[in-house]
């Protein structure tokens, strides 16, 4: 490719600053000169390209099972990627329905890069201590909206969570590829079981050891709704659904973040506002932050009060082949029948306005206000068990979920 040619580097829709160091390389000649490689003025570089070429905010792959959104194409908008993982692939991490988190030029929620990864070391939920099962099934796309306003997608981690990736002995896989995707395919193997269909390996019949599943920790189900809102002040609200059965259970809701970010300031209540809990993290130097505040834990109110009390951020260990390696995360654990969490992780710098969020009666619809912006966001249950969200602003919605 010439210097001067149009850009082609689709991973660019699913990269943010500051991304992992020279993974795409080859893919990218320019700028790549022997053992050095400018990062940052090739993503600046791409970035004014896409900008100026009108291409869009949100990326969605219906095979893969991912999606990323942003608030603009610059360094410092607002990233979000999210990753129900409608297949089962390879190398597989157990982290359906996984989210990470972009701005200011620099990670909050970030992910591991190595492979097979298990789930306490991804921003998903554990359950009694205990993740989705060793190199899991696929997840499953249950919606996806994109507005101008705001883009939403709820994944389905309930496969991943009930079974591991089995041997010949253990049960065949009857799902399809398309009980996966939001838009069934029209390739006649998507139709086909899992068990059907060759694995990715040796191309042999049978789907390898994602063709037969053992079980692992059954649950009822386990939704999550992720999505960024944008306008003067934009922000992410992550919606978690997750039962096992109808006895209390130790959920664990995690957040991966960098080893430069810190619990600034945490606080449980201001005056004339409803949250459970607000952590303001920071960096070790400069003035940007993340708040996090947790809206709503548990079936009950009162059942947030293991939150307030317990949540943190703490530093734990990967141990593998040897090699040891050290990792923070914040941890949010809750005793309740319901792993219900209403998240809001809303990027700032010192200076700028808070949100000011207030409930309703019955808790179906929360109220944010920062500065002169206002979203009136309203929850209703749907009969399995996921959040259905619904966005309005100055009257009008903005989004709608169903």
């Amino acid at each position: 490719m010439e210097p001067d040619a149009e850009p082609q580097w689709p991973n660019i829709r699913t990269a943010y600053a500051p991304w992992w160091p020279q993974v795409v390389i080859n893919d990218d000649p320019l700028g790549y000169d022997g053992d050095t490689y400018d990062f940052d003025a090739r993503f600046d570089s791409v970035m004014t390209t896409l900008r100026e070429q009108g291409e869009p905010l949100t990326y969605y792959s219906d095979y893969r099972g991912l999606m990323t959104t942003r608030t603009g194409w610059g360094r410092d908008e607002v990233f979000l990627y999210f990753e129900p993982r409608n297949v089962p692939g390879g190398h597989t991490r157990d982290s359906r329905n996984e989210f990470v988190l972009a701005a200011h030029g620099r990670l909050w929620a970030t992910r591991t890069t190595a492979v097979e990864d298990s789930s306490e070391l991804h921003s998903v939920m554990l359950i009694d201590g205990v993740g989705q099962g060793h190199q899991c099934p696929q997840g499953k796309t249950v919606a996806m909206v994109d507005e101008p306003q705001a883009t939403f997608c709820v994944g389905d981690a309930r496969w991943a969570y009930c079974h591991a990736a089995g041997s010949d002995e253990d049960a065949p896989v009857k799902v399809t590829p398309n009980e996966s995707r939001l838009n069934p395919s029209p390739l006649p193997w998507m139709d086909k079981p899992w068990n059907f269909l060759p694995a990715w390996s040796t191309g042999m019949k049978g789907g390898g050891r994602h063709g037969h599943w053992r079980d692992h920790n059954p649950v009822q189900y386990a939704y999550r709704t992720a999505g960024l809102v944008r306008g003067e002040h934009p922000y992410a609200l992550i919606v978690d659904d997750y039962r096992k059965d109808n006895r209390q259970h130790f959920y664990q809701w995690l957040m991966q973040v960098p080893e430069d970010v810190q619990i600034v300031s945490r606080s449980t209540g201001t005056p004339g506002q409803d949250q459970v809990l607000d952590l303001i993290l920071g960096e070790q130097e400069g003035d940007h932050q993340l708040l996090l505040r947790v809206l709503a834990a548990g079936a009950e109110p009162s059942e947030a009060k293991l939150v307030q009390s317990d949540a943190k951020l703490e530093s734990y260990e990967k141990h593998d082949r040897g090699n040891v390696t050290t990792y923070q995360r914040i941890s949010l654990p809750l005793k309740s029948v319901s792993g219900h969490f209403v998240i809001l992780l809303y990027p700032k710098r010192i200076g700028q306005p808070m949100p000011v969020t207030v409930w309703n009666q019955d808790r179906s619809q929360v109220t944010i206000t920062i500065g002169d912006q206002k979203d009136v966001v309203d929850f209703a249950m749907t009969e399995s068990g996921r959040t259905k969200v619904r966005i309005s602003r100055n009257g009008e919605d903005i989004i709608s979920m169903d």
